[in-house]
């Protein structure tokens, strides 16, 4: 190889080692800048109300009901005062039925009772001098007409035997002398009875048949007072299965009162968050018929009794809603959300920048060197969007947000689940 291919050959190495040198300076430097330039967003703690919530569905009902029944059987309806719909107020009447029947049963009683007094006062007084000088002339006259027909019947004995008289005639005159012998003897006994004074046996039956009659009397009235049927509240008639000449009974409803100034939502609870609700929690409720409206309301009551839906075991709660303007109807659908805990004025962050490792819970925040610091920090409240600081951080305090990207492009630190999912809130 000549002396001119020799200097060709060198200078082509030195331009490809030269240009190889550029490049790779090239690719630094654009590299360097690159990591330099790889910003971290950030996040400032901020000071607010933070809730943990409960979430339940339902349908509204009255918060009172009361079904109206007829308190006896076999009354025929004679008018109905009131329609679906009508406002009432308690001891307003609503139904009137025929009590024509119960009202001669009245009458009766009260005579019965007259007569029960009128024998009993009888008894314990004993009787007057007119009553006794009563009885003696009765006696006397009972007396007379007996040997008055003893003397005829002798005198009719001696004219038989001469047969001036038959057998029949003799017969008819000794069976008089023997009725006005028993009439002697009862006037006898009623004189003796008024002069003695009452039986005090007869006192006690006297008294008992007062007593049947005043039972009598207390009934045949209860029954023309059933005959009037009232609102046992002030509410609104929301059924009214009646109509005039029904006959009806115990057993049937006749109209239902429901009070509507106050509803309820009845609500299914899951087992797992009955521990936290308490009666007397607020509550929020959403409406379909009132979209984007939020009503106040507050759980009255938790039933004991569990009920068993889609393998899922519920217990029934009632939130009070109260409704004086009357625009929530019974039925309509309700989304509850039962606020179980809260805190205000307390610090908060959004919950995609907490991290839970071993048992602890820190953030990440800028540090030298664009490198993140760890703070460890304890937490209070949670829900689905943020969570409660007690300890570690203050107000306005710069705070990392996490994500997958920046985790790749920062040094390994042990810093795991940084672009994970957020842990479930409460």
């Amino acid at each position: 190889m000549n002396k001119s291919k020799k200097m060709v050959l060198v200078s082509i190495v030195l331009i490809f080692i030269l240009t190889l040198i550029i490049s790779l300076f090239i690719f630094n430097k654009s590299h360097s800048t690159q990591a330099q330039d790889i910003s971290i967003p950030t996040i400032q703690v901020i000071e607010g109300t933070i809730r943990e919530t409960i979430e339940a569905e339902g349908s509204l009902a009255p918060s009172e009901t009361v079904n109206v029944k007829s308190k006896e059987d076999g009354y025929k309806v004679e008018v109905v005062l009131i329609g679906e719909g009508d406002s009432v107020t308690k001891g307003q009447e609503l139904v009137k039925l025929d009590v024509s029947d119960y009202e001669a049963n009245l009458k009766r009683a009260e005579a019965e009772l007259l007569s029960a007094q009128t024998k009993l006062k009888k008894l314990i007084e004993g009787a007057t001098e007119l009553e006794i000088t009563q009885a003696k002339t009765t006696l006397e006259q009972a007396q007379l007409n007996h040997e008055n027909a003893q003397i005829q019947f002798e005198r009719n004995q001696k004219l038989f035997e001469s047969g001036a008289v038959s057998q029949r005639e003799l017969n008819e005159s000794q069976n008089q002398m023997e009725i006005y012998k028993q009439n002697v003897i009862s006037a006898q006994k009623q004189l003796d009875n008024l002069l003695d004074g009452s039986d005090q046996d007869d006192i006690k039956v006297a008294r008992a048949q007062l007593a049947q009659a005043e039972a009598n009397v207390v009934d045949a009235q209860k029954k023309i007072e059933y005959g009037t049927i009232t609102s046992p509240i002030d509410g609104v008639a929301i059924d009214v299965s009646v109509e005039k000449e029904d006959v009806v009974t115990q057993a049937k409803t006749l109209i239902t009162i429901g009070n509507l100034d106050q509803m309820k939502a009845l609500v299914a609870f899951n087992e797992i968050d009955i521990p936290k609700i308490k009666t007397g929690a607020k509550a929020e409720i959403t409406l379909d018929a009132f979209p984007g409206e939020i009503i106040k309301g507050e759980v009255s009551f938790i039933s004991l009794k569990s009920q068993v839906i889609d393998n899922i075991v519920t217990y029934e709660g009632e939130i009070i809603i109260p409704n004086s303007d009357r625009r929530l109807y019974p039925g309509m659908t309700v989304d509850a959300t039962i606020i179980v805990n809260q805190s205000e004025n307390t610090l908060l962050l959004p919950l995609e920048v907490l991290i839970e490792e071993e048992g602890k819970t820190f953030v990440l925040i800028p540090g030298s060197q664009k490198e993140p610091g760890k703070i460890f920090i304890k937490v209070g409240l949670r829900n689905d969007e943020f969570f409660e600081i007690l300890e570690g951080l203050k107000k306005d305090q710069e705070v990392m947000i996490p994500s997958v990207n920046i985790q790749n492009s920062l040094p390994n630190r042990g810093l795991m689940g940084m672009g994970g999912p957020p842990p479930t809130g409460m």
